[in-house]
């Protein structure tokens, strides 16, 4: 037979090896087919899950942007405002932590002289610091805990005022 003319196999002229080897290619063809067909529908409704994922943090970008660039456009007053506001709140914010670092004592009489009332606050106030303060060790001596009082960490200052 001259090259280049076809010829027609029948299945029944075709050898029972071959048939069956096409056959099994045919089932592996198809399941590949069904396998490729499967992933590729579970990739694409992947990436249309990612695109509107990404649709949606992109519109909220969007407001986050328009709503920073309304506030970045209010006037010099609310600024003005603004800026003063926080001024006060850091400067009570000092006030009060140095209230809540203090002690007072209404009503306790001063003693004799000066040298016994301070003597006296001096004692009042290591009773009250002892219980709550963490100790700190001495240098020379490390067996040997310091006050607050001691290591001046706490001052003392009586205010006397004239009642007249």
């Amino acid at each position: 037979m001259p090259r280049g003319c076809k010829r027609n196999i029948s299945e029944e002229e075709m050898p029972l090896w071959a048939a069956t080897m096409i056959e099994k290619y045919d089932q592996c063809a198809t399941c590949l087919e069904e396998v490729l067909s499967s992933s590729f529908v579970n990739l694409l409704s992947a990436v249309a899950e990612i695109r509107s994922t990404q649709d949606l943090v992109l519109k909220r970008l969007s407001a986050v942007e328009a709503r920073l660039s309304n506030m970045s456009t209010t006037s010099a007053i609310n600024q003005n405002t603004i800026y003063s506001t926080v001024v006060k709140v850091q400067a009570d914010k000092t006030r009060i932590e140095g209230k809540l670092r203090r002690i007072t004592w209404v009503g306790i009489p001063e003693q004799m002289d000066e040298v016994s009332t301070k003597r006296f606050d001096h004692e009042a106030l290591k009773e009250v610091v002892k219980p709550v303060a963490t100790p700190t060790y001495s240098e020379s001596s490390p067996e040997e805990t310091l006050s607050p009082i001691d290591t001046q960490q706490v001052n003392l200052d009586r205010q006397t005022r004239e009642v007249g």
